[in-house]
């Protein structure tokens, strides 16, 4: 058991349609994660991914319940400090994580967006040892080493998954971000590879289109929904002669105005397989 997360479920068996949805609401510090809809008796497991809103607590309880379930007696519950680790502090367990081209790879793919500014802030505490930064201070720091200084309007990032609606870049600061990266022979083929082709994306709203938008094109997607819709989506488009061609659109509705994401993409895929047309 987990105390901060709670499951609750109202799930009907179905003679033959699944129809599932899992939603999060946060009340007293407990995350209570409701699943609704229906499902086939015997069906295939189902896999949902959802944040939680206390990361360091939730981990903190699982590994007290496996230590606990070790047969490790533990006196008193998990408390959460943000502080530097003590001086006199001794090194339990150290663990290697995977490469980053397929950290980078898994949070591309499942929009982790968690991921995202943990790297944000490994990445400025790896150019500014010894100090402590918040994730806007981090941000900040990732949009000048991968987007350049800019100009004090553009860009300007609040955090590393693109979640915060202060922050701004343009089309064509992504659009330089991609050719740098295409340029960047040691690192391309890890990126490259995080960044979804429509013909085996798990979205379908993606999937749809010609044979070309299917296969020549790979990209990665975003949406905002709050305080205005916002969508975004760029990558990569390949040429009938296997060169590449770099791509960023950006929509941002009218206040009290929203758009559906599907709607958006039906543009986004008109104008990239006019290009795939005539190259």
């Amino acid at each position: 058991p987990i105390p901060a997360v709670r499951i609750a479920a109202t799930v009907k068996t179905h003679a033959s349609r699944m129809a599932l949805n899992a939603g999060r609401q946060t009340a007293d510090g407990i995350d209570t994660i409701n699943v609704t809809g229906s499902m086939p008796a015997g069906a295939a497991p189902f896999i949902f991914h959802r944040a939680i809103s206390n990361p360091p607590l939730v981990l903190g309880q699982i590994l007290h319940g496996y230590l606990q379930r070790s047969g490790i007696r533990i006196d008193g519950g998990v408390t959460v400090e943000d502080a530097p680790v003590p001086a006199d502090g001794r090194q339990l367990l150290a663990f290697s994580g995977q490469r980053l081209g397929l950290i980078l790879a898994d949070m591309l793919r499942f929009s982790n967006n968690a991921m995202a500014d943990t790297l944000t802030l490994n990445l400025a505490a790896d150019l500014r040892p010894g100090q402590r930064q918040s994730l806007a201070a981090a941000a900040g720091r990732l949009g000048e080493t991968v987007l350049g200084p800019g100009d004090g309007r553009d860009p300007q990032l609040f955090s590393g998954s693109g979640l915060s609606p202060e922050s701004r870049v343009s089309a064509a600061a992504i659009v330089a971000l991609l050719h740098g990266m295409y340029l960047d022979t040691a690192s391309f083929p890890d990126f490259y590879a995080g960044l979804e082709v429509p013909m085996s994306a798990r979205g379908r709203t993606i999937k749809r289109g010609n044979t070309d938008w299917r296969t020549r094109v790979a990209g990665k997607t975003g949406w905002l929904s709050e305080p205005r819709s916002v969508f975004g989506f760029a990558g990569y488009w390949r040429a009938r002669g296997g060169g590449f061609g770099a791509f960023a659109f950006l929509v941002n509705s009218r206040q009290g105005r929203p758009f559906g994401r599907g709607h958006a993409f039906d543009a986004v895929r008109s104008d990239i397989s006019a290009i795939l047309q005539q190259y």
